[in-house]
């Protein structure tokens, strides 16, 4: 099965910043695949998942251990009501603008 990725990821946020017209170039092409981003994909739906699964390297299982160790210290805080948000609209802007 393969996914699309949104065409503002963080993995691509860099390139849009230094080419914003980047994205209306990319309209219409493949969405091309690599082992790495297969894998990549697969890590973070194992962090949201919060289960656990045998079937993860040793590498594998400290990267998504050490993924819901920072989402811990940063995530929610239930005192505060705090929830959160997924695919929710951002602005970029250059720090200088």
């Amino acid at each position: 099965m393969s996914e699309k990725h949104h065409p503002f990821s963080p993995s691509q946020l860099y390139r849009r910043v230094l080419c914003p017209g980047s994205y209306r170039m990319e309209e219409g092409l493949s969405d091309t695949s690599s082992p790495e981003a297969a894998e990549g994909t697969m890590l973070h739906r194992e962090v949201a998942w919060r289960g656990t699964n045998d079937s993860l390297t040793d590498e594998q299982q400290e990267v998504v251990a050490k993924c819901r160790e920072f989402l811990a210290k940063v995530g929610p805080n239930p005192d505060k009501d705090d929830s959160w948000f997924f695919e929710q609209a951002l602005m970029l802007r250059e720090e200088n603008s």
